[in-house]
């Protein structure tokens, strides 16, 4: 909704932002992937492995970042298209920011993946 309402306040119904992408964003990294996740844990019988509760902390916490820089980018886009300002201050470290919490992401999926391995492993 908020998406729709600012975009219709600064007069760009219809122009491509990140910001018309981050909730479907929370809905796959936050939701699904979560669920899937969790699903795929109780088949492995892994509720014990501090690994993965780790991860899993990591993985929401990477994903949560992520998509909370993609709604900061996505205004200042649409406040630029909307010559509501005229350049964004610290581009590269929203850049370095969202790049960190992507890593945080990537380190907590292999630690997921890691901690199923040595689960199958075990059993």
């Amino acid at each position: 909704m908020f998406y729709r309402e600012f975009t219709k306040a600064m007069d760009l119904e219809h122009v491509y932002t990140p910001l018309g992408l981050a909730h479907s964003h929370f809905l796959v990294l936050g939701v699904l992937f979560v669920l899937v996740f969790g699903l795929i844990n109780l088949k492995f019988n892994n509720e014990g492995s501090k690994l993965f509760k780790y991860g899993l902390i990591g993985y929401i916490v990477g994903a949560s970042g992520t998509g909370i820089m993609l709604v900061v980018r996505g205004i200042f886009d649409v406040l630029l298209q909307a010559k509501k300002i005229s350049e964004v201050s610290g581009d590269a470290a929203w850049s370095g920011i969202s790049g960190i919490f992507h890593i945080i992401l990537g380190i907590s999926i292999v630690m997921i993946f890691i901690s199923w391995l040595k689960n199958k492993n075990e059993n």
